[in-house]
């Protein structure tokens, strides 16, 4: 913490991104130790960094935290104070205490990053996004090694199903950089070896969710962003890349022992609508998301006064949280009451989001992701690449955290500062 506060007083930037992607990322996921409930995380460190520096950077220049016609500074703002008041309404109607309802929502103060992050020169970026890559090649070794027995990153190694295992621990930048690194344009042809390694990755975790959202990403790559005299090969790279993704799908359906297909999930979700507790995660993963997304859903119907702005900021273990809900399904964690939790979710984003914020929440947070596909679209520089990450992610959201991910929120920061750097000097991003 205190190599990077120095940096960012004394105008290191470089030093200060490297050391914050270093601290939400468990030291680049080299820190193998197990989180230990209360115990305090590298996460919450670069949280306290962040507003710590606020301050420094409104007394340097005011102006990086005015709106200034900047479409992502408004959001930012109404994305922070949606948090603070769904506190301030769940305080008056006593859903929970200040101490837990601030531990609830401390995760999105990491968009007050924004500010911080805003102040940083462009140049300093790219030279940070060189650094990063290098990271996350160096973690994708590591990431193969794990194929042979030799833990060096943390997070989810292994499962084993049926003689057959999938290590789903991939780099923290890995699907950035796949899109990225097509205007990387100092790498020469090397960017196509180096996204062919970063996609074996994606594949090799048998992740359902991120190889579809992958694949997806790059269609409308292909499709709306590529150069003319590129597009040929990008399409083409893309009709190989749709056999080998459903391949690696497929295979995965296979080893989860899934019995039901994609659109075919949801109709049987709906088919089981009266008694959710016939699903389970041997109903296939997607089935199961579904269905607690349903579940909250249909609660949130018979409980109409929550509609608009969900139950507020419950946390997970508070005696309320146990009072209220009796949900069949949920995410599996042994450390909860129930043996799942009823609020929080791995598994999909919207869970917690549809729940404790409601119609207005999900808006808000569609919203944050929708800004960063539409204000990087239009770009002709590197920064357009944004707008297929940006699909990427959303669809992410369903197979897993994000605005529960400090790591994830703090990038989403990070980009929008860096697209809304680039609108102020209002230069292209070009690598």
């Amino acid at each position: 913490m205190l190599t990077a506060f120095v940096g960012y007083v004394n105008k290191k930037y470089v030093l200060f991104l490297v050391c914050m992607l270093g601290l939400v990322s468990k030291f680049f996921m080299l820190d193998t130790t197990e989180d230990v409930m209360g115990a305090v995380k590298g996460s919450d460190i670069a949280l306290v960094l962040i507003l710590v520096l606020l301050p420094i950077v409104y007394g340097r220049n005011k102006d990086y935290f005015s709106i200034h016609g900047d479409t992502l500074a408004r959001w930012v703002y109404i994305f922070l104070s949606f948090y603070v008041i769904e506190l301030i309404i769940t305080l008056i109607i006593g859903h929970e205490s200040l101490f837990n309802g601030l531990k609830v929502i401390r995760n999105s103060f990491f968009m007050f990053g924004f500010f911080v992050l805003r102040a940083i020169p462009i140049k300093c970026y790219k030279r940070f996004l060189v650094i990063a890559l290098w990271i996350t090649l160096i973690q994708s070794v590591l990431y193969f090694l794990q194929f042979a027995g030799i833990n060096l990153l943390s997070g989810e190694r292994d499962v084993l199903e049926d003689a057959d295992y999938y290590i789903t621990n991939t780099p923290t930048l890995t699907v950035l950089f796949l899109f990225l690194l097509w205007r990387f344009n100092f790498l020469g042809e090397k960017r196509i070896l180096l996204i062919a390694v970063l996609l074996a990755v994606v594949l090799s975790s048998y992740v359902r969710g991120t190889i579809i959202a992958v694949l997806l990403g790059f269609a409308y790559y292909s499709t709306f962003v590529g150069r003319r005299n590129n597009r040929l090969i990008t399409i083409t790279l893309l009709l190989l890349f749709i056999p080998l993704a459903l391949r690696y799908v497929n295979k995965k359906a296979e080893i989860t022992g899934s019995s039901h297909k994609n659109l075919e999930e949801i109709g049987y979700i709906l088919n089981q609508r009266s008694n959710m507790g016939n699903i389970s995660g041997e109903d296939g993963n997607f089935s199961f998301r579904m269905a607690m997304l349903y579940e909250r859903i249909d609660w949130l119907r018979n409980n109409p006064r929550y509609i608009l702005t969900g139950v507020g900021a419950m946390h997970e273990d508070s005696p309320k949280t146990l009072q209220m809900f009796n949900f069949s399904i949920g995410t599996y964690n042994m450390d909860r009451f129930y043996g799942r939790t009823i609020i929080e979710s791995g598994d999909i984003a919207w869970v917690p989001i549809v729940l404790r914020y409601g119609l207005i929440g999900v808006f808000v947070h569609i919203m944050m992701l929708f800004l960063l596909f539409n204000v990087s679209r239009k770009r002709e520089d590197l920064l357009v690449m944004l707008s297929a990450y940006a699909i990427a992610v959303f669809l992410r959201t369903f197979d897993g955290a994000y605005f529960e991910t400090p790591e994830l929120i703090y990038i989403h920061a990070l980009l929008f500062a860096m697209v809304s750097r680039a609108n102020i000097d209002n230069k292209p991003v070009v690598m």
